[in-house]
Protein backbone atom coordinates (compact mmCIF):
# COMPACT_ATOMS: atom_id res chain seq x y z
CA UNK A 1 0.00 0.00 0.00
CA UNK A 2 2.71 2.44 0.77
CA UNK A 3 5.62 0.53 -0.88
CA UNK A 4 8.13 -1.33 -0.63
CA UNK A 5 9.83 0.84 2.01
CA UNK A 6 6.89 -0.30 4.30
CA UNK A 7 7.10 -3.73 3.41
CA UNK A 8 8.90 -5.37 6.80
CA UNK A 9 5.97 -3.54 8.82
CA UNK A 10 3.41 -6.02 7.86
CA UNK A 11 4.87 -8.85 9.64
CA UNK A 12 4.32 -6.02 12.88
CA UNK A 13 0.84 -5.21 11.53
CA UNK A 14 -0.18 -8.62 11.32
CA UNK A 15 1.13 -9.53 15.43
CA UNK A 16 -0.27 -6.41 16.11
CA UNK A 17 -3.79 -6.60 14.65
CA UNK A 18 -5.94 -8.79 17.40
CA UNK A 19 -4.89 -6.81 19.68
CA UNK A 20 -6.08 -3.40 18.02
CA UNK A 21 -9.35 -6.03 17.53
CA UNK A 22 -9.53 -6.45 21.42
CA UNK A 23 -8.67 -2.97 22.78
CA UNK A 24 -11.69 -1.44 20.23
CA UNK A 25 -13.65 -3.36 22.25
CA UNK A 26 -12.39 -2.67 25.45
CA UNK A 27 -12.71 1.19 24.43
CA UNK A 28 -16.44 0.80 23.16
CA UNK A 29 -17.28 -0.83 26.95
CA UNK A 30 -14.53 1.83 28.46
CA UNK A 31 -16.95 4.80 26.94
CA UNK A 32 -20.62 3.13 27.93
CA UNK A 33 -18.92 2.92 31.56
CA UNK A 34 -17.10 6.33 31.42
CA UNK A 35 -20.75 7.79 30.50
CA UNK A 36 -22.26 6.43 33.67
CA UNK A 37 -20.15 8.15 35.56
CA UNK A 38 -17.34 5.51 36.01
CA UNK A 39 -14.00 5.82 34.33
CA UNK A 40 -11.84 4.66 37.37
CA UNK A 41 -12.84 1.24 36.18
CA UNK A 42 -10.86 1.33 33.11
CA UNK A 43 -7.43 1.06 35.42
CA UNK A 44 -8.59 -1.98 37.34
CA UNK A 45 -8.12 -3.53 33.69
CA UNK A 46 -5.18 -1.38 32.69
CA UNK A 47 -2.87 -1.50 35.16
CA UNK A 48 -2.17 -5.48 35.46
CA UNK A 49 -1.99 -4.85 31.10
CA UNK A 50 1.06 -2.33 31.71
CA UNK A 51 2.57 -4.30 34.24
CA UNK A 52 2.39 -7.50 31.67
CA UNK A 53 3.33 -5.01 28.81
CA UNK A 54 6.60 -3.51 30.72
CA UNK A 55 7.44 -7.15 31.39
CA UNK A 56 6.69 -8.76 28.02
CA UNK A 57 8.63 -5.89 26.52
CA UNK A 58 11.86 -6.77 28.10
CA UNK A 59 11.35 -10.38 27.38
CA UNK A 60 10.79 -9.91 23.83
CA UNK A 61 11.83 -6.29 22.54
CA UNK A 62 15.86 -7.68 22.71
CA UNK A 63 15.16 -11.38 20.88
CA UNK A 64 12.18 -10.23 17.98
CA UNK A 65 12.68 -6.41 17.42
CA UNK A 66 9.43 -4.42 16.99
CA UNK A 67 7.50 -7.75 15.92
CA UNK A 68 8.18 -8.63 20.02
CA UNK A 69 6.92 -5.05 20.73
CA UNK A 70 3.68 -5.85 18.84
CA UNK A 71 3.40 -9.30 20.38
CA UNK A 72 3.96 -7.63 23.36
CA UNK A 73 1.64 -5.12 23.19
CA UNK A 74 -1.60 -7.40 21.79
CA UNK A 75 -0.69 -9.57 24.94
CA UNK A 76 -0.82 -7.11 26.99
CA UNK A 77 -4.49 -5.47 25.26
CA UNK A 78 -6.05 -8.86 25.26
CA UNK A 79 -5.76 -9.16 28.73
CA UNK A 80 -6.92 -5.48 29.66
CA UNK A 81 -9.75 -6.59 27.43
CA UNK A 82 -10.58 -9.82 29.22
CA UNK A 83 -10.01 -8.25 32.53
CA UNK A 84 -12.50 -5.23 31.60
CA UNK A 85 -15.34 -7.45 30.41
CA UNK A 86 -15.16 -9.14 33.91
CA UNK A 87 -14.66 -5.93 35.57
CA UNK A 88 -17.51 -4.31 32.81
CA UNK A 89 -20.02 -7.38 33.69
CA UNK A 90 -20.07 -6.65 37.67
CA UNK A 91 -20.30 -3.12 37.07
CA UNK A 92 -23.27 -3.20 35.02
CA UNK A 93 -24.69 -6.39 36.28
CA UNK A 94 -24.97 -8.59 33.12
CA UNK A 95 -23.35 -11.83 32.48
CA UNK A 96 -20.12 -12.01 30.11
CA UNK A 97 -22.22 -14.75 28.53
CA UNK A 98 -25.19 -12.06 27.51
CA UNK A 99 -22.59 -9.28 26.66
CA UNK A 100 -21.01 -11.30 24.62
CA UNK A 101 -24.14 -13.32 22.92
CA UNK A 102 -25.67 -11.28 20.39
CA UNK A 103 -29.32 -11.40 18.85
CA UNK A 104 -31.23 -11.12 15.71
CA UNK A 105 -32.21 -7.86 16.76
CA UNK A 106 -28.90 -6.58 17.72
CA UNK A 107 -28.82 -6.05 13.80
CA UNK A 108 -31.98 -4.47 13.06
CA UNK A 109 -30.54 -0.91 12.88
CA UNK A 110 -28.32 -1.69 10.06
CA UNK A 111 -30.90 -3.28 8.26
CA UNK A 112 -33.31 -0.77 8.69
CA UNK A 113 -30.73 1.53 6.78
CA UNK A 114 -29.93 -1.03 3.94
CA UNK A 115 -33.78 -0.93 3.67
CA UNK A 116 -33.66 2.62 3.48
CA UNK A 117 -30.84 2.82 0.77
CA UNK A 118 -32.79 0.33 -0.96
CA UNK A 119 -36.03 2.52 -1.34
Amino acid sequence: MYGEEFRGSITVLNYLLPGILILTIYKVMNMDLAGKGKPWVSIWAMLPALIINIGANWIFIPKYGANGAAIASTISYTLAGLLFLHFYSKEVQIPIIQILHYKKSDFDPILNLIKKIKK
